[in-house]
């Protein structure tokens, strides 16, 4: 058998054999035990696999990508240097797993909460493979990994039932803008446009409809920036002006309303930031450095170095509520 043959049979099998390690019995939402959250507030009784299991992603060059939804709202990201664009109408299938290098990744998407971002797969010390589950928390995606049958909750940000129980996956920074602003602005990225896997003639789940209009009413939010229990500090887009920067703590939150574009970032004691507007330039500071939309210093003394990004993302007010219960609105 050709080594092609072989890696093709490998890749069929492994889902499946995968998938076997979780038992019936923990599919099941049975009352309150072992989980970390109120299983009166999830929605579904079982884990039931109509969503793909996407392992193999499929890319196309950002100049020859489709031109369509061009208004629509996409996560852009970087690895290894490699820019990605996951246009929400491709992301249908709300869990999607995928490798660069030494980095194994996959990108969440919530349709009804409409949020999204990007984690690092690598889970104390092994990779995992992560699927979506079926089941909603507060009418929010909960996808589960098929290597232990832990479940987790997007935007509580951490796994709520099974052997990795509270534990939370490595963020990698993100940000959303429109597909047709990711496409102008980074003409080398690639952009995800299939799968391996996908039955001949049947489209991409949500691929055929307009998923998630780019629109300034969401809000971010800042899980990981908590003072107290159940606390979290919030930013309402929508009562933003056009472009500039929030201070909160050693935080920096970087917007432009045009852009529909918004980050985190830690920032560095003792250096000034300024809102740059030449996108996709976004900072410049009191060192004489210039810093790009994903935190990289493309010129000035520190050019080469990476702000670290923080855990922040956006979801509609409602879901914000449903899950948090003490705000600080910031930026207002």
């Amino acid at each position: 058998m050709t080594q092609r043959k072989l890696l093709l049979f490998a890749l069929l099998i492994i889902p499946f054999a995968c998938e076997k390690t979780i038992t019936e019995p923990e599919k099941q939402i049975n009352g309150n035990s072992g989980w970390l959250v109120d299983t009166a507030k999830m929605t579904g009784t079982s884990v039931i696999d109509v969503f793909p299991l996407v392992t193999e992603p499929i890319y196309t060059p950002a100049g020859e990508a489709p031109d369509k939804l061009l208004s629509d709202r996409a996560v852009v990201f970087m690895i290894n240097e490699t820019v990605f664009i996951y246009p929400f109408w491709m992301l249908g299938v709300e869990v999607v797993n995928d490798q660069v290098g030494d980095t194994h990744f996959s990108v969440t998407y919530c349709p009804k909460t409409r949020t999204t971002y990007v984690v690092d797969r690598e889970l104390e010390g092994k990779i995992h493979t992560f699927r979506a589950s079926g089941l909603l928390y507060q009418d929010n995606l909960v996808y589960y990994d098929l290597e232990t049958g832990s479940f987790w909750s997007q935007m509580l940000f951490k796994s709520i039932k099974g052997a990795h129980s509270g534990l939370e996956p490595e963020y990698i920074n993100s940000f959303e803008t429109t597909y047709g602003l990711a496409k102008e602005f980074f003409p080398e990225a690639i952009v995800f446009t299939d799968y391996v896997g996908r039955a001949v003639n049947k489209p991409v789940p949500g691929s055929g409809t307009k998923s998630s209009p780019a629109s300034n009413n969401m809000v971010l939010g800042l899980p990981h920036h908590k003072i107290k229990p159940g606390f979290l500090q919030v930013v309402n887009f929508s009562n933003l002006g056009e472009g500039g920067i929030i201070e909160t703590g050693n935080i920096i939150i970087v917007y432009s309303k045009p852009l529909h574009y918004i980050n985190a970032f830690v920032s560095i004691p003792g250096v000034e930031f300024e809102f740059q507007n030449d996108f996709p330039s976004i900072l410049t500071d009191n060192e004489g450095n210039t810093w790009d939309a994903f935190g990289h210093a493309i010129s000035g003394p520190r050019e080469g170095e990476r702000l670290n990004g923080t855990v922040s993302y956006l979801a509609l007010w409602w879901a914000w509520e449903g899950i948090f219960k003490d705000f600080d609105f910031i930026g207002q």
